[in-house]
C-alpha cells in the first residue's frame, strides 16, 4: 500500500507549532497502545516494520532547522537510520501484573523524542501475566494527525495473520542540503507560503459566500458570534487545567462495543459523536463532584479537532484539522437530557458551518513568519511563563482535548499475531492536562485517557466515570447490554495455556488408605504437557435483555 502524494520537506506552520511549543514536561507526541494476542517476538517484528519502511519514508526522515529560524524545518533523510534505535525491546517486572504494565506504559510515554532521530518509536513490551504483547507507538505530533496515523497503522500493520513482505529496498539517504541552501531555501519558501495563505484565506472567503445562501451565511456570522462569544465567556478552572506541569504521565483506557454506542444513537438521537460527548460530560460530573466541586452552574468546554482532509489528501501527513470548542452540559443528571443537549449545540454547529469558519480564520495562522511562531509558542509553553500565568489565572477557554478517529473496521495483525485492542493517547500541556482519545477499531470503541501526575493523578477513577456515565446512558435508552463471548474466550483462553505452564512438573501429595484402615502419603508427580495450539472455543457474541441471560443466544 503506497502512497501517491509525495511528502512534502518544510513543515507547515501548523506542525511547526508543535515542535516549538514542546519541551520536556509537555512533549508533543500521540501515542497508540496495542494489545497483541500471543507472545511476538520483538526481533520478528523489527524485521517486519523495517521491510515496510519504503511505504513510509518520513519514519525515515529527520528534522533539520532552518538557519536564523528564517523558516520552518524541514524533514531530510536521516544518514544513520537504524531500525534498532526506533523498535525497543522492554520486558515487565515480574509477575506482569495490569497494575505494572500500567505504570511501565506511563512511564515509556514520558519525555520528548530524540530530534537527532526521525520522531517515532515502537516499544515492544513482553512479560504481561496474561502471555500477550503489547506494541505502544509514539509519533510526534508534527509528522502525523489522528487520520494520517491511521493510514500509517495499516501499513505498519497487515489485514490477515498471512503477512506477505516486499522485498527489503536499498536504502540510501539523500545527502542534508547545505547550509547556505538550506538558508535561501527557507527565505523563498517562507515567502511562497505567504503568498499562498493569502490567497487560499480569499478563495476560502470568496467560495464561502458564492455557495452559501444569505439566509445560511447569516446563520453561519450568528453561530460564528456565538461560539467566539462563549470561548471568550469566562469559564471556572478546574483542578487538571494547572499550568505548572511535573512531566510525569499517568495513562489508563477503556472500551465499549461499538453495538451499545449505534443502539443509543438510534434510540435517543444524535451521531455517534455526540454520545461519547455525552458520556464524557457524565464522567466529568460525576469526577469533579468527587473533588467537592458543585457542577450545577459551572460551563464545561471540550476541544474537538475536526479533520479537513480531502480524499485527495488520503495519505499525506502533517496535520489537516481544525478545532471545534463545544460546551458539554454537565450540571443535569439526567444522561439523556445530556445527550439531548450535546445533540442541539453541536447540530447547530454543524448547520452553520462552524469548522469552515474557524478554518477560515486558522488559515491566517499560517501567515505568521516562522520567527514569530516560534517566539510565540516558545513563550506559551515556557514553564515559568506558565508558572507565573496559573498563579493569578482564573478562568479556561476550554477545559480539556477529545479526538474520536474512525480506525479499521476489521482486525489487524502483527506478523501473524491478532491485533486485540487499540487505545489512543494525545499530548497534554500547560492548561489542558487532561486528555481523551477515542478510537473505534474491530467493532470496538476505545478510550485512552492521559494526565499529567499534577493535573490528574486520579486518571484512572476519571476513566471509571467515563465508564459509568456511559452505562448510565445505556440503560437510560434502554439499549440491551452487549456481551461479546469472544473477549472472555480470549482471556479465560491465556489463562488456561498460563496455568498448564506453570503446572509442568508440579508435585503434589496424596493420601491412599492402607489395609489397616490408616493413610499413607504419596508423593506424585503430575506432567501436564504444553498445549502449543490448543483447541479453540466456536466464537459467538451474545446480547442479554437483562442480567440474567437467555437460553438461546443471539449470535451477532
Amino acid at each position: 500500500m503506497k502512497t501517491n502524494n509525495r511528502p512534502k520537506r518544510r513543515l507547515s506552520s501548523i506542525d511547526a507549532a508543535f515542535i516549538y511549543g514542546e519541551n520536556e514536561k509537555a512533549p508533543m507526541h500521540i501515542g497508540g497502545l496495542d494489545i497483541i494476542e500471543g507472545e511476538m517476538p520483538p526481533e520478528k517484528f523489527r524485521e517486519h516494520l523495517d521491510a515496510k519502511m519504503q511505504y513510509i519514508p518520513r519514519y525515515r526522515q529527520r528534522l533539520i532547522p532552518s538557519p536564523f529560524g528564517f523558516g520552518h524545518p524541514t524533514w531530510e533523510d536521516d544518514p544513520e537510520f537504524d531500525i534498532s534505535n526506533h523498535v525497543i525491546a522492554v520486558r515487565l517486572p515480574e509477575p506482569g501484573t495490569e497494575e505494572q504494565f500500567r505504570i511501565t506504559v506511563s512511564e515509556l510515554f514520558e519525555g520528548v523524542l530524540d530530534r537527532t532521530k526521525p520522531l517515532w518509536r515502537a516499544y515492544i513490551i513482553e512479560g504481561r501475566n496474561d502471555r500477550n504483547t503489547a506494541i505502544l507507538w509514539l509519533v510526534h505530533h508534527a509528522m502525523v494527525d489522528g487520520v494520517s496515523s491511521v493510514e500509517l497503522l495499516e501499513i505498519a500493520l497487515d489485514s490477515s495473520p498471512e503477512s506477505i513482505l516486499p522485498e527489503k529496498d536499498d536504502f540510501h539517504a539523500k545527502p542534508i542540503p547545505k547550509r547556505n541552501l538550506l538558508l535561501s531555501d527557507a527565505v523563498w519558501d517562507t515567502i511562497e507560503e505567504q503568498i499562498n495563505t493569502q490567497a487560499e484565506f480569499l478563495n476560502k472567503a470568496v467560495y464561502m459566500a458564492r455557495n452559501l445562501g444569505s439566509q445560511q451565511l447569516d446563520l453561519l456570522l450568528h453561530e460564528s458570534r456565538q461560539l467566539f462569544r462563549d470561548i471568550a465567556r469566562p469559564a471556572a478552572r478546574f483542578p487538571f487545567n494547572t499550568r505548572s506541569l511535573s512531566g510525569k504521565r499517568l495513562l489508563s483506557w477503556g472500551s465499549v462495543p461499538f453495538e451499545e454506542l449505534r443502539g443509543i444513537r438510534k434510540k435517543a438521537g444524535g451521531t455517534l459523536n455526540d454520545v461519547i460527548l455525552a458520556a464524557l460530560g457524565g464522567g466529568m460530573k460525576k469526577y469533579l463532584e468527587s473533588h467537592g466541586i458543585d457542577t450545577r452552574k459551572q460551563r464545561f468546554r471540550v476541544a474537538c479537532p475536526v479533520s479537513l482532509r480531502t480524499q485527495e489528501q488520503r495519505g499525506s501527513l502533517g496535520n489537516e484539522v481544525t478545532i471545534l470548542p463545544v460546551e458539554i452540559p454537565i450540571g443535569t443528571a439526567d444522561p439523556l437530557e445530556r445527550l439531548a443537549q450535546v445533540v442541539e449545540r453541536t447540530s447547530a454547529l454543524k448547520k452553520a458551518r462552524a469548522a469552515n469558519a474557524i478554518d477560515l480564520f486558522t488559515t491566517l495562522f499560517r501567515s505568521v513568519h516562522p520567527l514569530a511562531l516560534s517566539a510565540i509558542m516558545g513563550m506559551a509553553s515556557s514553564p515559568r511563563i506558565n508558572s507565573a500565568l496559573g498563579a493569578f489565572q482564573r478562568t479556561s477557554p476550554v477545559h480539556m482535548i477529545c479526538t474520536n478517529v474512525p480506525g479499521p473496521r476489521g482486525p489487524m495483525y502483527a506478523v501473524g499475531h491478532k491485533v486485540l485492542h487499540h487505545y489512543p493517547f494525545l499530548p497534554v500541556g500547560p492548561g489542558l492536562g487532561l486528555a481523551m482519545g477515542v478510537f473505534t477499531y474491530n467493532q470496538r470503541i476505545y478510550f485512552g485517557y492521559i494526565a499529567d501526575m499534577n493535573a490528574a493523578p486520579d486518571v484512572e477513577r476519571f476513566g471509571q466515570f467515563v465508564q459509568e456515565a456511559f452505562n448510565e446512558l445505556r440503560d437510560a435508552a434502554n439499549v440491551p447490554a452487549y456481551f461479546n463471548l469472544s473477549y472472555k474466550i480470549n482471556d479465560l483462553q491465556a489463562k488456561f495455556e498460563a496455568a498448564a505452564e506453570d503446572m509442568q512438573g508440579f508435585e503434589i501429595a496424596h493420601r491412599t488408605p492402607r489395609e489397616g484402615g490408616d493413610a499413607q502419603e504419596h508423593e506424585t508427580t503430575i506432567e501436564v504437557q504444553k498445549i502449543e495450539k490448543p483447541t479453540r472455543i466456536q466464537r459467538h457474541s451474545m446480547r442479554f435483555e437483562d442480567d440474567s441471560s437467555r437460553d438461546e443466544p443471539v449470535p451477532r
